[in-house]
């Protein structure tokens, strides 16, 4: 059993990379799947940020349906903002485009 408290940051990669690629250097379960390998690999390279987001959804996936463990609880995230602040919508993909948010 393994009960840990690591978020996954930002990055996509980091949610999918960093533990669930057979070499990611947080894949304490030793999980491994070639095809989640070849998506991790594909999404660093990937520019465009809609087909990033599709291949890392893939990936997801996939670890899903492998339940390489047992996800008991993902926190909730919580954002703090002034009434005067638009434009925020809070994304784990598009981290980047705070720059659009007005006050």
């Amino acid at each position: 059993m393994l009960a840990g408290r690591n978020g996954a940051g930002t990055d996509p990669n980091r949610a999918v990379g960093f533990f669930f690629s057979t070499n990611g250097s947080a894949n304490v379960w030793g999980y491994s799947n070639p095809e989640v390998d070849k998506l991790v690999e594909l999404g660093k390279a990937t520019v465009d940020e809609k087909e990033r987001e599709k291949v890392y959804k893939e990936a997801q996936q996939l670890v899903l349906d492998d339940c390489p463990n047992l996800f008991l609880v993902s926190p909730m995230e919580y954002f703090f903002v002034r009434k005067e602040v638009s434009n925020f919508e809070p994304s784990t993909f598009y981290t980047d485009y705070l720059n659009i948010v007005i006050e």
